[in-house]
């Protein structure tokens, strides 16, 4: 063991996950501050959260990014790790951050690998896995990209990469990732809309066809049994309907 405790402000959003709270929280224990970012819970997920020794703040939805930057910009160590509700760090991983920050060198930031656990199963393979994220990085040298889904954070300087996987219980069941899907789906056409680009049916075959190729055949989706033949059809169908939303989006911009 490294040390009892770490310079480290664990940045949570939260809205309405006291199911997945306790399992997110209680390995959280020893961090020098557990910031949340809670936007209107009405499950009593912010009573929750002070049980486990966190400082909640309580606001509005802003959006992905404008929340976490709300959420970043409160923390009060020198090292900020964001976390999401759905996401458990294993003792292993505790103890790499605490070194990681402890003996940072000239790092001022450290990608995670997140792993899905789905259907009681650690997903190896496919799209899903591996999955690096910049979530550890100094208070003072970080920017969050200005996107409604699927923002991401850079940092100015070298950064490294932590060993043992963050376990990202993204998905309740699967008619929980056919809703998030739609519903990420519906923010990444408003966005690509923006940015002009076309979306339509042909299109969208194509990039789902490719989409299936690639984590089932080229990444080895077919490694993860029948599971990774569900994950596989369902991203496929993740991206038809991504630039169908965006097709929509188009004809709706060019009737205004």
């Amino acid at each position: 063991m490294v040390q009892s405790s770490s310079p480290i402000s664990i940045c949570l959003l939260v809205r309405n996950e006291r199911d997945r709270l306790p399992a997110c929280l209680e390995p959280l224990r020893g961090f020098a501050e557990l910031l949340v970012y809670d936007s209107g819970s009405e499950d009593g997920s912010p009573e929750l959260c002070r049980q486990f020794g966190a400082r909640v703040e309580s606001g509005s939805w802003l959006g992905f990014a404008a929340s976490r930057r709300r959420l970043f910009e409160m923390a009060g160590q020198p090292w900020i790790l964001w976390l999401d509700a759905d996401e458990v760090v294993s003792p292993a991983l505790r103890e790499e951050l605490f070194a990681a920050v402890a003996d940072p060198g000239d790092k001022v930031g450290f990608w995670l690998n997140r792993q899905v656990v789905f259907n009681g199963r650690r997903i190896a393979h496919g799209e899903w896995f591996p999955d690096w994220n910049l979530r550890l990085f100094r208070r003072a040298a970080w920017s969050i990209s200005e996107r409604r889904v699927h923002e991401s954070v850079s940092v100015d300087g070298p950064t490294g990469r932590l060993d043992n996987p963050l376990a990202h219980y993204s998905y309740r069941d699967w008619a929980d990732r056919e809703r998030r899907a739609r519903a990420y789906a519906e923010l990444w056409a408003e966005q690509a809309a923006d940015e002009g680009r076309k979306g339509g049916r042909l299109i969208g075959w194509g990039h789902g066809m490719a989409r299936f190729l690639r984590g089932y055949l080229w990444k080895r989706g077919f490694l993860d049994g029948r599971l990774g033949w569900r994950i596989a059809v369902s991203n496929a169908r993740e991206a038809i309907l991504k630039y169908r939303l965006l097709a929509q989006a188009g004809r709706g911009q060019d009737g205004q």
